[in-house]
């Protein structure tokens, strides 16, 4: 177990963040935008304007049947004003850091497209609380829900398999949750790891606390990072097919409870879950296309 801690330094993971494919500029000046509370629309559009591939996903999105509008719109400023700025520079970093996500994680035992489906689910996630608090969930959150798990990205990178059986062990065997295995055995946990990926990509300090402090308990992160910590439960609950998760070690990720963290009174829970699912399996299909 020392010897996986001893290769997991911040001088490696520094390395391996490096590996990551950059943002495009795009992608990295709405994102940093999502830092700024008055932020002026047309500078969106402008930088939207300019980026034919971002144009096109935007307006398909705008005109989904999912958007909730009758008319059409063709025009980049409308668009924008649909779907919202936390959407826009969501949809943005989907598609800059798609290639990132996309590869298996052998310390987590994770193939192909699984990372990259769940941090897209959490995302989207992210997006329906939004809708429906807009109060109570940052306008980054969905942006941060797609980046929240690349730290293990980067621990693949450096560790490669060799550390799967000890993180196995230790949650199945010991029943230790995962984020304690990785403490145990790497000497620091995904989340903490994800704080080089947004430091390369030049993110703002606010989604580096948040990155790296999304597994904090309930009431103890910051707003953004326990709105992320919210998406990723529902997330799971999703994928798993119920309401409350088994974390091991006695621990649970309750998605009911968390709904109820946010005010969203039970009668609603199953419809918000239902939401999500809609939402997620037609962004794949607009992905796909």
């Amino acid at each position: 177990m020392s010897a996986s801690t001893a290769l997991l330094t911040h001088e490696r993971l520094a390395e391996a963040s490096e590996r990551l494919a950059p943002l495009p500029a795009a992608a990295n000046r709405l994102t940093a935008m999502l830092g700024d509370d008055d932020v002026d629309v047309r500078a969106i559009v402008d930088i939207v304007t300019y980026d034919p591939v971002l144009t096109a996903i935007l307006l398909g999105q705008a005109n989904s049947a999912h958007s909730g509008y009758v008319r059409a719109t063709s025009t980049v400023s409308e668009a924008v004003v649909r779907l919202g700025l936390g959407a826009v520079a969501a949809i943005a970093m989907r598609t800059a850091v798609a290639q990132s996500l996309r590869q298996s994680l052998p310390v987590y035992g994770l193939e192909g497209d699984e990372v990259f489906a769940h941090s897209i689910k959490t995302a989207v996630a992210a997006e329906v609380l939004r809708s429906l608090c807009p109060t109570r969930i940052p306008a980054a959150t969905p942006t941060i829900a797609l980046l929240h798990d690349v730290g293990k990205i980067i621990i693949s990178d450096v560790l490669g398999s060799r550390a799967l059986e000890l993180v196995g062990k230790l949650t199945d065997v010991e029943g230790l949750s995962l984020i304690d295995a990785e403490l145990a055995v790497f000497g620091l946990h995904h989340a903490q790891a994800g704080v080089h990926a947004i430091r390369r990509w030049k993110l703002p300090l606010s989604f580096v606390e948040a990155v790296g402090n999304h597994h904090s308990a309930a009431g103890r992160g910051s707003a953004l990072a326990e709105a992320v910590r919210v998406a990723d439960v529902l997330a799971h609950a999703i994928d798993q097919g119920t309401d409350s998760l088994s974390a091991g070690g006695g621990r649970r990720f309750d998605a009911t409870t968390a709904l109820y963290e946010l005010d969203i009174h039970s009668w609603s829970h199953g419809q918000v879950l239902s939401d999500i699912e809609k939402r997620y399996e037609w962004v794949q299909g607009m992905m796909a296309a």
